[in-house]
């Protein structure tokens, strides 16, 4: 359950990996069962969404990263360095 203190990202990809195994994709549905993934301030702010302002889960996702956007976690610095390269015209 996403509270408005979790991870943003990782909540939305909780959600989409358990409804695509168990339902499949159907975007009408992943708007009707996502606020059932909400508790608390993030429920709130679900319900007081303006009346068809939701219209696929894609706009859903828009609203929801925009208004949670805080909660996305950086990458550790240690994540950062591994996964750098170097450039094709880049030296040492």
């Amino acid at each position: 359950m996403f509270s408005g203190e979790q991870d943003l990202k990782q909540h939305l990809i909780s959600f989409q990996e358990e409804f695509l195994l168990k339902l499949g994709s159907k975007n009408k549905l992943m708007v009707k069962f996502f606020p059932r993934s909400l508790k608390g301030d993030a429920s709130k702010w679900f319900y007081n969404l303006p009346g068809g302002s939701i219209d696929s889960f894609k706009s859903l996702v828009k609203l929801f990263m925009g208004q949670y956007k805080h909660n996305i976690k950086e990458q550790s610095l240690v994540t950062k360095l591994c996964t750098m390269r170097q450039g094709g015209n880049e030296t040492l």
